[in-house]
């Protein structure tokens, strides 16, 4: 009987080393899996943080893309007033250059007159 105990004995021996084994394995698997899932908690946060990042960018873009449509609205407004302004300074012109003209059609139609009276 003390044969059959031995090999019971390390037959038990030899199950409880397997299981320590298998043991040692599963532990150094969760040891693996923790460390991955800590490392993907990490990618999480950066990309967390670029994604506020992008979105402030993204705000600062839409602010400026606002701006330049207000400020293009103004701009043709103002060419609008500057096309106003140009009709009617050639407008002006225009009346200015036909005065001098006919003044200077009187004063040559006196002078004109002027010699034919003389003569």
């Amino acid at each position: 009987m003390s044969g059959r105990n031995t090999q019971s004995q390390k037959t038990i021996f030899n199950e409880e080393t397997r299981l320590d084994h298998l043991i040692d394995i599963r532990y150094g698997a969760i040891e693996d899996l923790t460390k991955d899932v800590e490392i993907i908690n990490d990618i999480f946060q950066d990309l967390a943080v670029l994604v506020n990042t992008q979105s402030d960018v993204l705000d600062d873009i839409e602010s400026n893309i606002e701006k330049a449509e207000s400020n293009t609205k103004k701009g043709v407004e103002e060419l609008v007033k500057a096309e106003g302004y140009l009709t009617s300074s050639r407008k002006k012109l225009f009346c200015i250059l036909l005065t001098i003209l006919l003044m200077v059609a009187i004063v040559v139609a006196m002078l004109v007159a002027s010699i034919e009276y003389n003569n």
